[in-house]
C-alpha cells in the first residue's frame, strides 16, 4: 500500500502529526474512514479522533507541512469530497485533493491564512475540514490556525562552589554531561512546535548562589530553592521563561513528593529547575525535562490533572504526554493534546517581549 499524505498550510501553513498503524490491514474491511497523521510526525500537532469525538490537527498561520492522510474505505470513494465548514473572510481555510479522493489514503493539500490587518491574526482560531457524501458530513478534521509566538528564554547553570566545589558546573564535565543551551532551545522547539511557540535564548549565564546553607548536603529543599529562585528574579525580573540548570539532587519536606525529583517549579510558574543529577544520565532525558517544566510555566496539564500538577490522561499508541511524570529518555513524553495547543499558545505571548 502506498501512503501518502495529507498537506495542511495555512496561509502558506501548517503543523499536523500523529503516527499511527496502517489504515488498513490486507484483511480489513474497507468500509471505514478517517484521519491520521503521517508516519514520523507523532508529536506534531495530531490528536486522533475518541469515540464521536473528530481528530483535531494544529496549523501554524503562514506557514506549511504535509502530515495528515485521509484514508476512505470502498464505500466512500469517487462521492466524497472536502470543504470547510465555517470559512472566514480573515482566518481562509481552503482544501483540495492533491489526488482524486478514489484512494484507499489520499494526500489532501489545505492552504488557509488571513490578511495583514487581519483583527484576528494573532488569535487562535478553530475551524473545521469536513468529507461530504452526497450532502452530508461523514467525517470531520478539526483545525486549530496558531499565530506564530516566539518566546523569550533565560538558562541559568547554577551551582554554590562553596558547597559543591568550581568545577560543578550543570551540564559539564562534572557529572559527564555535555548539554547545551542550543541542545535545549532545539529540543523545546521541536516540543513545542506542535502549539505553534518557538523559544529565542535571550540570555545564558552561571551563577554561583550560596544556598546550600540549612545542611551542607548539596542538595536543595523547598527554602534553599527558594533562595535560587528570588535570586534569579532579581537578576531578571522581566517575564521571560526561566530555567535553572543545577547539577544537585532536590530533597522535599512536602510528604506529597518524593525524595529526589528532577525537577521543579515555582509558584509564579515562570521559573523552573531541572536537577541534572536526578535525570537519567543522558542529554536526552536533561532536555526532555526542561521541555516539561517549560510546561509548568505555560501552565499546561489539562487532562484529569494529578496534585503535582501533572497530567493523568492517556495519550495515543506509541507516546506518552510531556505533562506526565516518570517519563525518561527510553520512553519520551512527547505529547499534547489540542487543548494544551491553545493554551501553550496563548501563555507563550506572555513571554514575545525582551525588555
Amino acid at each position: 500500500m502506498k501512503l501518502k499524505a495529507l498537506l495542511i498550510t495555512v496561509l502558506g501553513c501548517a503543523v499536523i502529526g500523529f503516527t499511527s498503524p496502517p489504515l488498513y490491514a490486507p484483511n480489513d474491511d474497507v468500509t471505514g474512514k478517517k484521519f491520521q497523521a503521517q508516519s514520523g510526525a507523532l508529536n506534531a500537532g495530531f490528536e486522533p479522533a475518541s469515540g464521536n469525538t473528530p481528530a483535531w490537527a494544529s496549523v501554524r498561520k503562514q506557514q506549511s507541512h504535509t502530515n495528515v492522510d485521509i484514508g476512505l474505505g470502498s464505500a466512500f470513494r469517487g462521492n466524497t469530497s472536502l470543504a470547510v465548514a465555517n470559512p472566514s473572510p480573515y482566518s481562509r481555510l481552503a482544501v483540495t485533493p492533491v489526488a482524486p479522493l478514489t484512494n484507499q489514503l489520499t494526500n489532501l493539500g489545505l492552504t488557509g491564512g488571513g490578511e495583514e490587518l487581519d483583527p484576528k491574526l494573532d488569535e487562535v482560531i478553530d475551524m473545521q475540514i469536513n468529507a461530504i457524501q452526497f450532502g452530508a458530513s461523514i467525517l470531520t478534521l478539526n483545525v486549530k490556525l496558531l499565530p506564530l509566538r516566539t518566546a523569550q528564554l533565560d538558562i541559568y547553570r547554577v551551582w554554590d562552589i562553596a558547597s559543591e566545589g568550581a568545577n560543578a558546573r550543570p551540564g559539564g564535565p562534572a557529572n559527564n554531561e555535555t548539554v547545551t543551551d542550543a541542545d535545549i532551545v532545539t529540543r523545546l522547539n521541536s516540543l513545542y512546535y506542535q502549539a505553534g511557540v518557538s523559544f529565542n535564548l535571550a540570555k545564558s549565564e552561571d551563577l554561583n548562589i550560596a544556598y546550600d546553607i540549612n545542611t551542607r548536603d548539596q542538595k536543595v529543599d523547598d527554602g534553599e530553592a527558594t533562595t535560587i529562585i528570588n535570586q534569579i528574579k532579581n537578576i531578571q525580573p522581566g517575564n521571560r521563561v526561566k530555567l535553572i540548570l543545577m547539577n544537585t539532587g532536590k530533597i522535599n519536606t512536602t510528604p506529597t513528593n518524593p525524595v529526589g525529583d528532577r525537577a521543579i517549579n515555582s509558584p509564579t510558574r515562570s521559573i523552573s529547575i531541572v536537577f541534572v543529577s536526578t535525570c537519567a544520565a543522558t542529554n536526552t532525558d536533561v532536555k526532555l525535562a526542561a521541555g516539561h517544566e517549560v510546561g509548568h510555566c505555560f501552565k499546561l496539564t489539562v487532562r484529569a490533572p494529578d496534585p503535582g500538577r501533572h497530567d493523568a490522561g492517556q495519550a495515543p499508541n506509541g507516546t506518552e504526554l510531556l505533562m506526565k511524570p516518570g517519563h525518561g529518555a527510553a520512553n519520551p513524553g512527547e505529547w499534547l493534546p489540542h487543548e494544551d495547543w491553545h493554551e501553550a499558545n496563548d501563555r507563550a505571548g506572555a513571554y514575545e517581549s525582551q525588555p
